[in-house]
């Protein structure tokens, strides 16, 4: 922001405001990686694409669980016992099983699980390609944005330079020389 004194003329505001025209710097042309270098990075570190796909794996693990309801089940158990009053007239007994269960018929209860499971799993992969979908959108749409920065700088530049050469001949015109350092 440039202030103008009440003494200050127009004509000495525009010298003033075409020193500091000039002296500006120009921004310099850094090169923006593209996409294919971006995106990676992007889906990485974005905590919601994390979240995404830990939701798929849990989805995963739900449905390879709902299918064990099918397989029978084989177990062994066994068990130590002391019995007794005191603590010296213990006796110790033991005991030893072995069991299998299949369950054959459960009124199709395990069958609408797994087919629960199965679109719960689907869900969660649409799920995260809709989050990665979006990434990418928003990847893109800052692309855009640094192109379009970049091409308003190139008409601000040509605009500077259109500006110097008439902020010059006026400074001739005024019979002025040089920059002022008055702000």
């Amino acid at each position: 922001t440039i202030a103008r004194h009440p003494s200050e003329t127009d004509e000495r505001l525009m010298v003033r405001l075409l020193a500091f025209a000039l002296q500006v710097p120009a921004v310099s042309d850094a090169a923006v990686p593209g996409i294919a270098e971006l995106e990676p990075d992007a889906m990485t570190k974005r905590a919601d694409v994390g979240r995404a796909i830990i939701q798929e794996k849990i989805a995963q693990e739900s449905r390879t669980s709902s299918r064990a309801s099918f397989f029978p089940q084989v177990g062994v158990q066994g068990g130590w016992e002391f019995n007794g009053a005191t603590f010296t007239e213990q006796s110790r007994s033991w005991s030893a099983g072995a069991f299998l269960r299949w369950n054959l018929f459960s009124g199709l209860s395990d069958a609408a699980r797994m087919r629960e499971s199965a679109a719960a799993a689907l869900r969660a992969q649409a799920e995260r390609q809709q989050v990665e979908s979006a990434v990418r959108v928003e990847l893109r749409v800052a692309l855009a944005r640094v192109d379009e920065a970049r091409a308003r700088e190139k008409v601000g530049r040509s605009a500077r330079q259109r500006t110097t050469l008439y902020g010059r001949a006026t400074l001739d015109k005024l019979g002025t020389t040089g920059h002022t350092n008055q702000y």
